[in-house]
């Protein structure tokens, strides 16, 4: 065999397996079977978390710069001697 086509089978594999995971869980709620609720993942807080840093490191960011662009010292420039 291949490398190319022992790649290719790889990849068939993973998605394969991804299939069937989210084919098990569509069976289960159509046959109203115990799911494992998004909030009681710890995953899911961490993702909300990383949600909300990020807007307020942006927000920072971007007050930042509003704050520089308005500065009436933003086109003073201390020059020493001329060449």
């Amino acid at each position: 065999m291949k490398k190319s086509e022992s790649s290719l089978i790889w990849i068939w594999n993973k998605r394969h397996r991804h299939i069937c995971k989210k084919s098990g869980k569509l069976w289960k709620q159509s046959h109203a079977l115990p799911l494992r609720a998004v909030t009681d993942q710890p995953l899911f807080y961490l993702a909300i978390l990383a949600v909300i840093l990020g807007v307020q490191l942006f927000l920072a960011g971007f007050l930042g710069e509003l704050i520089n662009r308005g500065s009436s010292e933003r086109n003073k420039y201390l020059i020493d001697k001329t060449l």
